[in-house]
């Protein structure tokens, strides 16, 4: 089984980490995938299906619609002083009744047009790079990624407000479990443009920002379509992994001699960077995310032999045998461990779990 024995460990990452994540983040930044005349056929189908599943167009995005979240902002300030800024112009006019509300607000600046890069723990050596967004592009985000949302609810495969599913169907032996590396990060701005409809990515590109304060010490105009930290970026990428998948298996089914090719959606299921497919399909799947410009995380992908895992479920053979996971490092109280009788510190915590008496 693979070992994660520091998954989500609750332990600040060193600055080698944080300057190794942000390297990674300019490499990625400047390898995105861009448009060929080869990837045609597949772009045209994958962005046929997303057309059919969330519609050709949003519904208009209302004043009451706008919801502050709890998590930090562009310009650093507290939930107050905030409200003080005027929203770029792009939301002003993507927002039905917002600028006569802004009619009262004339004096005000408007807010910051870049997003601000923080590093937060995601192991103990593997920092998140994630966006502070502006707080009123912020607050549109959430209104898109709430309507979409809700359009992909209507397909149990892409179900974002609960990954349950994905966590029962890799319990099953006839699927494979995908997963890639820095997903959100590889999902360029070309993608978007180039595979959802025209109204949809109007309002997108409206709420996206489109620059960040890296934590190099720079500013960077963004080539991927957002940052962890952008509240569409989830369904976004859940999305674009699912209609690349789907449309590379349908391309390769429709190329077969055996007749008619129908996909079994009960052996699907997509949950941001975690796919579930067809065992039959995973090498489709694959070649596929690589050719638009995607990293398939293969020490992570399953589909030889009997062990599967996705949205944090272990299966072997059928079987959850999903492992105990801590938050933090044991503290080392100067007891023993009851299985060994020796005492046990912190540093020898990180290679099995102990129980102290």
């Amino acid at each position: 089984f693979p070992s994660h024995d520091t998954k989500k460990v609750e332990e600040v990452c060193g600055q080698e980490f944080i300057d190794s994540a942000v390297a990674t983040f300019h490499e990625d930044e400047n390898s995105l995938w861009t448009p060929s005349e080869g990837d045609a056929p597949l772009i045209e189908k994958a962005g046929a299906l997303i057309r059919s599943w969330i519609g050709s167009a949003p519904a208009p995005v209302k004043l009451e619609d706008l919801k502050p979240g709890p998590g930090a902002t562009a310009s650093r300030e507290d939930h107050v002083v905030r409200y003080n800024h005027m929203p770029s112009f792009d939301v002003q006019e993507s927002v039905a009744d917002l600028e006569e509300f802004l009619r009262f607000c004339t004096d005000y600046e408007l807010e910051p047009d870049y997003a601000r890069m923080i590093a937060v723990a995601k192991t103990a050596t593997k920092p998140r790079l994630i966006s502070a967004e502006p707080h009123w592009n912020l607050m549109f985000q959430q209104a898109l990624s709430a309507q979409l949302s809700r359009r992909m609810k209507r397909h149990a495969f892409l179900d974002i407000s609960n990954q349950d599913r994905n966590g029962r169907l890799c319990r099953r032996g006839d699927i494979a479990t995908i997963d890639q590396s820095r997903a959100s990060d590889r999902v360029s701005l070309a993608h978007v443009v180039e595979l959802f409809p025209p109204d949809w990515v109007e309002v997108l590109l409206a709420g996206r920002t489109s620059r960040v304060a890296c934590l190099c010490g720079e500013s960077h105009t963004l080539r991927k379509f957002a940052g962890m930290g952008s509240a569409t970026t989830f369904p976004v990428e859940t999305l674009v992994f699912a209609a690349v998948a789907v449309a590379a298996i349908q391309l390769d089914g429709e190329s077969g001699v055996d007749g008619p090719f129908s996909l079994d959606y009960e052996r699907v299921g997509f949950y941001g960077d975690d796919a579930i497919v067809p065992i039959e399909h995973a090498n489709t799947v694959l070649d596929a995310y690589a050719r638009l410009g995607f990293v398939p995380n293969y020490e992570k992908s399953y589909w030889v032999g009997h062990f599967r895992e996705s949205c944090g479920v272990y299966s072997f053979m059928g079987a959850d045998v999903t492992p105990a996971r801590r938050s933090r490092w044991l503290p080392n109280t100067g007891r023993g461990c009851i299985v060994t009788g020796k005492q046990i510190g912190r540093a020898s915590c990180r290679e099995r779990v102990c129980l102290y008496v």
